[in-house]
């Protein structure tokens, strides 16, 4: 067993055998899945962004202050998609695992990117409830402030997580990591336990959806059809990608966790492998059907 860090934790003996070992299948295949996967998930933001971009004078529902934050929530998803790449890169180098300090650079951008995303899921469900709650005042809101609140919160949020990577890169910088954006957010959540329960923020989103489905249901018959579809729609488009986040997270809490991190072992890395490539697999459908 190999001693790590300052706080005595310690890793699979077996497992660190793979390290310069050369180009392993049992890395390099699971990391060639994801990055193809995840290009072709990059490609498909691109394209929300795009057609937002070119199409924003042109038609009014791109103006709308949903399909800005969709788009927000897209380049999100291209920083977070783009770090599946390293693993990529580590795996064909036949490194196969590297210190934490030395690639912490190169992965910050995809954390801040994945904390990101997930954050936005509270914010555009505050969006949502408000549309369809306060109708009328909402769109007397500012959009340009509206938009910047959004982005405020997310600043503030990801000055936390910056702060807690910094953290745990001090404490941990010579921790072998493979270099998925896994292995980055198991290591961190050893620092702060309070990581550990992001799937809590999955919970106001999921109840202010489920009162937007509720006002939804009971809306009166004289309520317009077409606003009707669209909230339907937008409801249906995050909460399914809700979903996606949710299940992965709870593979990783009741299938993955009691592995023990600081345990690391081959098995633990082909279930956090198979975790992700669920997780893109779904984000690829929700985008493909927002196109």
């Amino acid at each position: 067993m190999s001693l790590i860090s300052k706080n005595y934790l310690f890793l699979d003996s077996t497992y660190l055998l793979y390290e310069n070992t050369g180009i392993n299948s049992l890395f390099f295949v699971p990391a060639l899945i994801r990055s193809i996967i995840s290009f072709i998930t990059i490609l498909l933001n691109l394209s929300v962004i795009y057609i937002t971009i070119k199409y924003r004078k042109k038609y009014s529902s791109i103006k709308s202050n949903i399909s800005i934050l969709l788009t927000i929530n897209s380049f999100f998803e291209i920083l977070h998609q783009s770090g599946q790449f390293i693993f990529l890169v580590i795996s064909a180098s036949g490194k196969n695992l590297i210190p934490f300090g030395k690639i912490v650079l190169f992965q910050t951008h995809s954390i801040i990117g994945f904390s990101s995303a997930i954050f936005m899921f509270t914010t555009l469900s505050f969006d949502r409830l408000l549309t369809v709650l306060f109708p009328i005042f909402y769109k007397t809101l500012n959009q340009r402030q509206h938009i910047y609140l959004h982005f405020i919160l997310i600043i503030l949020f990801n000055f936390y997580i910056i702060f807690i990577i910094i953290k745990t890169l001090n404490d941990y910088y010579n921790w072998p990591i493979n270099g998925t954006i896994n292995d980055f957010l198991e290591l961190i959540r050893i620092e702060n336990k309070l990581l550990a329960s992001i799937p809590l923020l999955f919970t106001p989103p999921i109840i202010l959806y489920f009162l937007i489905g509720l006002k939804l249901y009971f809306r009166k018959v004289n309520c317009l059809e077409t606003m009707k579809k669209i909230y339907r729609s937008l409801f249906l488009i995050v909460f399914i990608n809700i979903d996606g986040y949710l299940l992965t997270f709870l593979i990783t809490l009741y299938i993955l966790m009691p592995f023990n991190y600081n345990q690391l072992t081959i098995k633990y890395l082909i279930l956090q492998n198979i975790s992700a490539i669920i997780l893109n697999l779904h984000l690829n459908k929700i985008i493909s059907r927002q196109l």
